[in-house]
């Protein structure tokens, strides 16, 4: 890209003419250029007459990679890798009203004994096993970290029931059998979900959070299967 841009400098500055700006164009097509910028400046001369146009080119590849990089930073939890809360926002913000979804709020109890225990080294590399645990049980799913301990994930509407249970069960069993830490925190800290099936995203993102996570204080209350599904409108 480098050697392009060196080779277009003394060609970017001159006056253009249809044949000239369609040359441009097939330079641009050949060099790859993702991202070009035209500036133009009209030459008159000393009697303020139109005498042609100056166009430059630049190639602005790098500082768009850079701002789209910039842009996913901020959407993104810099610790598990998945979305934070602006991220779920942004994400439902273009959804489409007209689907319906199935979603999970994973909360872990007893997260702060980690912490308090063993440091914040330990409770972060848990909180990162977990979310690839999530990545693991739900690969179509769009995940957020919605707090210091807790998960909102959306999955498509194609799933049956009995495949969002599955998945709820099969999440809480690889979490109760988690590798590599204490067997006190294994023990205290468990996993609760709230499943909320086939709800229609028309529905405010904020109340779509709000019935999940009140499915999960049931699973809570059950303390048994240690998930709970309700069902969407």
């Amino acid at each position: 890209m480098a050697a392009c841009c060196i080779f277009l400098k003394p060609f970017a500055r001159f006056v253009l003419s249809l044949s000239d700006r369609l040359f441009v164009f097939i330079l641009v097509f050949l060099f790859n250029f993702s991202f070009v910028a035209f500036a133009e400046k009209i030459i008159m001369n000393d009697g303020t007459e139109y005498t042609g146009n100056i166009h430059i080119l630049q190639d602005v590849t790098t500082q768009r990679m850079q701002s789209k990089k910039i842009a996913e930073m901020l959407r993104t939890d810099p610790l598990t890798g998945v979305n934070n809360k602006a991220g779920m926002y942004d994400f439902f913000l273009n959804a489409d009203t007209s689907c319906k979804a199935s979603f999970f709020f994973i909360n872990l109890d007893n997260f702060k004994y980690i912490y308090n225990s063993y440091g914040h080294e330990t409770s972060d590399k848990y909180l990162k096993d977990i979310a690839g645990l999530i990545r693991d049980v739900v690969p179509d799913g769009v995940i957020t970290r919605y707090s210091e301990n807790e998960f909102f994930v959306m999955m498509p509407e194609n799933l049956y029931e009995g495949q969002v249970r599955k998945r709820a069960k099969n999440l809480i069993d690889r979490a109760s059998f988690i590798t590599g830490y204490p067997d006190d925190i294994v023990q205290k800290c468990r996993v609760y979900i709230g499943a909320l099936y086939d709800e229609e995203l028309s529905e405010y993102i904020d109340t779509i959070v709000k019935k999940t996570e009140i499915a999960m204080f049931h699973a809570k209350e059950s303390n048994s299967s240690r998930y709970y599904l309700s069902y969407g409108a």
